[in-house]
């Protein structure tokens, strides 16, 4: 794991004075032993913390390219109508011209 220079030494010294057969229940290994277990817990935070900041970031994304989506088809079903129209009038104008074109012939 990802341990600072610190905590390595810590445990190595606690790894040594365990060898040494040194009782656990004096001042500094009480001590070593908790700063241990506060650097785990600082580490397993860290861990947590990287988790929600990434699904978050995800979270994020996926709902910008929702919008995105959402926008692009707004404007083309808005893009539809604004053609729409104006081709159903000119077709009109067209028909009508032609009409008269022949009703003049």
């Amino acid at each position: 794991a990802l341990q600072t220079e610190n905590e390595q030494a810590v445990r190595f010294a606690v790894d040594r004075a365990r060898g040494m057969e040194c009782p656990d229940d004096s001042a500094w290994m009480q001590k070593a032993i908790a700063f241990i277990k506060e650097c785990v817990a600082a580490r397993k935070r860290e861990i947590a913390e990287r988790k929600r900041r990434r699904r978050w970031r995800r979270q994020e994304k996926a709902r910008r390219e929702r919008e995105f989506a959402e926008r692009q088809q707004r404007e083309l079903e808005e893009a539809l109508e604004r053609d729409k129209k104006p081709r159903g009038l000119l077709m009109f104008t067209l028909l009508f011209g032609f009409c008269c074109f022949l009703t003049a012939c």
